[in-house]
């Protein structure tokens, strides 16, 4: 466009935008450029990605992708651009579907370079007072009647698919062997026996655990629907560890009946904490009703010895299924800090007493500093002559109180 146009309020394309996706190899038949002029999300083709940062939460990058390709005069697998879209042999992609840090799915980055409209807007208040200083877009689109055909990949499954085939399962800890205190750590799991759904992600629960004493249960999901290989990162609590710490995956394999394990070592050292955080107050109630609700109380120090200011997080868990979190930012040296969390007794079988036993930990720069515990025994309900009774005597129950300093 040249010259000064005149001030409008309306924009108005005059004809289709031409393809933005000139190399791409040509199409088949009506879909004589494959892409089409502005590729919609409902027409995305499947690419397999790899996992090049070990982080699964990340973008990967992308290997290969799925169309129609000239060189075989059919759909396929090929390559990119800089690699002159070369064709891929099925037992390329095979060797792919075994190997853990693959995944596929649709290339959803392709709807990046579609169009994208941005309106700038002044000062709404300089608005006439009737219209209540709002404004309204109008989107009024027009079909595209250039004729040009839906790509041939389209509602096309891939041949062949990116599968994890195997029913041996194959368990993978990253980094494999060694890894630097602090850095990411990936459990992945490849078994096709958990592969039970082609359309959806589904979800595995593995164990992960430390030499020094940590342990919990993780849930990896499958990258991609149909692809048998599970991942997730492990909390960074589990990095943030002394050096020659042994980390460990175990995974069930139903198939073999048999714990699969993978290990890694952490080498070098952890980041210094300089703040010197305890935990000094630590009260739930030590008998409470079934229904009834009492605040809980945390209290956690920064030592006055302490080299810094302290900022990290609280964590309140409780064998009921109770979780309460919290953050502190800042916490000045010798200073402190109180938390309260409301909580309601919930006995799952109304008719049995049970304990609730509770555990509160401390976290700064990633690393657990601190941790208390203590139970409450919730009652069963007394019948409606004892109920006002009963409230009168848990309003004012006694705390346990614990005091630790670490």
């Amino acid at each position: 466009m040249t010259g000064v146009q005149p001030l409008t309020d309306t924009l108005t394309a005059t004809r289709t935008l031409p393809s933005n996706y000139a190399n791409v190899p040509a199409g088949a038949g009506a879909a004589a450029n494959q892409f089409g002029p502005w590729l919609p999300n409902s027409m995305l083709p499947e690419g397999i990605f790899f996992d090049d940062d070990g982080n699964p939460d990340t973008d990967a990058a992308l290997i290969t992708w799925y169309g129609y390709n000239p060189a075989i005069s059919d759909l396929g697998w090929m390559r990119g651009d800089l690699e002159s879209f070369a064709a891929i042999p099925a037992t390329d992609i095979q060797a792919m579907g075994a190997n853990l840090s693959y995944t596929s799915n649709v290339i959803d980055d392709l709807v990046n370079i579609g169009l994208n409209y941005v309106i700038r807007l002044g000062d709404v208040g300089t608005f006439p007072a009737s219209a209540n200083n709002t404004f309204t877009i109008r989107v009024t689109p027009t079909p595209d009647s250039s004729g040009t055909a839906a790509p041939t990949f389209v509602g096309i499954a891939p041949d062949p698919l990116l599968l994890f085939t195997s029913y041996d399962a194959s368990v993978l800890l990253q980094p494999e062997n060694r890894f630097a205190i602090g850095s990411l750590l990936t459990a992945r799991v490849g078994d096709a026996d958990l592969n039970q759904s082609p359309t959806i992600a589904e979800e595995v629960d593995i164990t992960i655990s430390t030499s020094t004493g940590l342990s919990d249960t993780l849930a990896l999901v499958e990258q991609g629907p149909n692809r048998g290989v599970f991942a997730a990162t492990l909390p960074l609590e589990y990095s943030n560890v002394p050096a020659g710490t042994v980390v460990t995956m175990t995974y069930f394999d139903v198939s073999a009946d048999l714990d699969k394990t993978s290990s890694t070592t952490a080498e070098g050292t952890p980041a210094p904490i300089l703040s010197d955080v305890s935990i000094t107050e630590f009260s739930v109630p030590e008998t409470l009703a079934d229904g009834l609700s009492r605040t809980l109380m945390l209290t956690i120090t920064n030592d006055k010895t302490a080299l810094e200011l302290a900022t990290g997080e609280v964590l309140l868990t409780g064998s009921d299924g109770s979780e309460f979190y919290d953050t502190f930012m800042d916490l000045r040296v010798g200073g402190k800090q109180k938390f309260n969390f409301r909580w309601t007794a919930d006995l799952s079988d109304p008719a049995v007493p049970e304990t609730v036993e509770w555990v509160a930990s401390v976290t700064t720069n990633d690393q657990k500093v601190a941790e208390a515990n203590a139970v409450t025994l919730v009652e069963v309900k007394k019948g409606k002559n004892a109920k006002s009774g009963e409230s009168r005597r848990s309003s004012a129950a006694p705390f346990c109180i614990i005091q630790i300093i670490l």
